[in-house]
């Protein structure tokens, strides 16, 4: 049977809930009931479990809500970041490859250039910036990859970083 527990958002520490760092500190207290879910309305945090609590799972619930800081936890941000970085490397493939087939390049051409931007489109898949950005300015200029390519990919990712 679901066993809901109310706390009043403005009673807690900053006067707001993150329901996601919520579920994974309660996942990782010592809590033994199996969370259900966690809601909020009107100014209440309904956490759900399947089941009655026994009292020392309530005082841990009651303990783990008044420190609640209702900010993500740090997991959730740098997930979100990467998250983000891999969007931003397959928007940037996108755009280079879009480029490269108006410019009317061949399909073995485009091959050749995938080829040459191996990793770096590999890199930029897994988010990771700081290394596309280096096998990017370690690719070599050809016919295919100019020397202007390769300075406007640099620029697209320092600008996304943060770097100018």
């Amino acid at each position: 049977m679901l066993t809901k527990y109310s706390f009043d958002i403005a009673s807690l520490p900053n006067h707001m809930v993150n329901s996601d760092a919520l579920v994974s500190e309660i996942g990782t207290s010592n809590i033994s009931g199996v969370l259900d879910c966690v809601n909020m309305s009107d100014g209440i945090c309904d956490v759900w479990f399947q089941d009655t609590l026994n009292e020392i799972d309530v005082a841990l619930l009651n303990a783990l809500m008044s420190n609640h800081s209702g900010l993500p936890s740090i997991q959730s941000v740098v997930s979100d970041r990467i998250r983000k970085a891999m969007d931003f490397g397959r928007i940037l493939m996108i755009e280079y490859g879009t480029k490269n087939v108006l410019r009317g390049y061949t399909v073995s051409q485009i091959r050749e250039i995938a080829i040459k931007l191996e990793e770096v489109q590999n890199l930029l898949l897994s988010g990771s910036l700081y290394c596309a950005k280096q096998a990017a300015i370690d690719l070599m200029v050809d016919n295919l990859i100019t020397q202007d390519d390769k300075d406007e990919l640099i620029t697209k990712i320092n600008s996304y970083i943060g770097i100018s």
